[in-house]
């Protein structure tokens, strides 16, 4: 279904819905590109997951509970005199008023028992959040009341993603986000990406990209990416946010269409991601962890001192070749997104000059105005069309690809062109590597130095 804004998400799929909280974070990111979801009604036998905020005590001055929901504010005002029964309630009411929280409540006492709105395993990675900011930012209880959080959890039971493949399968889609990252759901965008028979082979070449995200312990994280290897996914890892993993997911996505649809060769480092809450600073990942995670297939973001949030790195999980041998041909997801437009380009301009073309072998002589295509002229084509894709800095070294390519007609379908194409994708700038050697001047050399013939010179 097409979804041309966050107003008709929420009114089709439900404001507290997984797809309207993530139609309202993409267009935050990307208010132009045209968007279709797929909606899944719960699974029959899902089951939504459950938390609890429990209050204590009782306010000796007003005050506000710095309270959030999957990064959703329920900020709830209290008076002095307010006892933890009093602060449940007020909160409730909150809760009641707040359409868009991806979670329910009830309680009459000092507890309220939340309840996921989407049954699943999504609803575990909701976070149940207390003072983000912190006294910093304005956000501390109100003195006197306590309030103790258990995490959402026991959500289990998704959506089955069979039918997923075949009903996108004749349409192109370069950006597809995964609520999901578990085996089951993973397995079956694999398979429905995989350059054999899905979307990235021969004979659908509709390609595209799946985006995930996953919150979780650098360890854990790390174990995760062990488990994939697939060029055509992404997982955002993070650890310590107050929004849900599919949130960041479609965030993640609404940051990298635009600068990919412009430029696809460019690297997406630093391109802002809107509309999710980083990790606060004690929960980041240190330097070595981020060099650990990206070098095992886990995209990452950055988080600035002023909270907000950039792509770090958009790496892929691909990490071995077939035989088992590390292998980065496809470490980065720009180097997908390139391979896609330039073969989309090439595609174009073999319909567009050769519609309804005759093949003949090199040689031949045929008249003026003839829709004759010979090898040699479909060689120079698609040279001709290199060049223009270097001058768009998609590719490099026109010359060594010119070389290497190969056209042939082939020997037993004679209306068929066989075409070894070679080409250089230009890299992103990543890394530079710099070597400070200073030198210090001992007093004798610096002596030395300074003569009046040096100056003078």
């Amino acid at each position: 279904m097409r979804v041309p804004s966050p107003a008709g998400a929420a009114s089709e799929f439900g404001a507290a819905s997984q797809l309207a909280a993530k139609a309202a974070v993409f267009r935050a990111n990307d208010p132009a590109t045209e968007v279709w979801t797929m909606p899944y009604a719960d699974a029959a036998a899902g089951v939504a997951a459950t938390g609890a905020v429990a209050f204590g005590g009782q306010a000796t001055a007003p005050g506000v509970i710095p309270l959030r929901a999957g990064g959703v504010s329920i900020a709830t005002a209290i008076a002095a005199g307010d006892n933890a029964t009093a602060a449940a309630a007020k909160v409730l009411a909150t809760i009641y008023a707040t359409p868009s929280l991806p979670v329910t409540a009830t309680g009459n006492t000092g507890t309220l028992a939340l309840t996921a709105a989407n049954k699943g395993s999504q609803g575990n990675t909701i976070p149940i959040s207390l003072a983000y900011y912190g006294p910093r930012g304005g956000e501390v209880m109100p003195p006197g009341l306590t309030c103790n959080i258990t995490p959402m959890s026991s959500g289990a039971g998704d959506p089955d993603l069979t039918g997923l493949a075949a009903a996108i399968a004749a349409m192109e889609f370069d950006f597809i986000v995964s609520p999901w990252t578990a085996p089951a759901e993973l397995a079956a965008t694999t398979a429905m990406m995989n350059d054999t028979t899905g979307r990235w082979s021969y004979k659908a070449a509709k390609y595209g990209h799946v985006f995930a995200a996953k919150q979780d312990t650098a360890a854990n994280l790390l174990t995760f990416g062990d488990a994939l290897n697939d060029p055509h996914l992404s997982v955002l890892g993070t650890y310590g946010s107050p929004t849900p993993d599919y949130v960041w997911a479609a965030a993640f996505v609404g940051a990298a269409a635009p600068p990919i649809k412009a430029d696809p060769a460019r690297p997406l480092q630093t391109i802002p991601i809107l509309g999710v809450l980083g990790p606060p600073e004690p929960q980041w990942f240190a330097w070595d962890n981020n060099q650990a995670l990206l070098s095992n297939g886990i995209a990452l973001p950055a988080v600035g001192q002023d909270g907000s949030v950039s792509i770090l790195r958009a790496v892929t999980t691909y990490r071995l070749n077939r035989y088992g041998t590390p292998d980065q041909s496809y470490l980065d997801y720009e180097t997908l997104a390139t391979l896609a437009e330039i073969t989309r380009r090439l595609k174009a301009a073999t319909t567009q000059a050769f519609p309804r073309a005759k093949l003949a072998d090199d040689g031949t002589r045929f008249g003026p105005g003839q829709p004759v295509v010979t090898p040699a002229i479909y060689r120079a084509e698609i040279i001709a069309q290199y060049r223009q894709m270097e001058f768009d800095g998609l590719v490099e070294d026109a010359d060594a690809m010119a070389q290497a390519t190969i056209v042939e007609r082939n020997a037993q379908d004679p209306g068929r062109l066989d075409v070894l194409w070679a080409p250089y994708l230009v890299s992103g700038l990543r890394i530079v590597a710099l070597l400070n050697q200073f030198r210090l001047l001992s007093a004798q050399q610096s002596t030395a130095a300074v003569t009046p013939e040096t100056l003078a010179a």
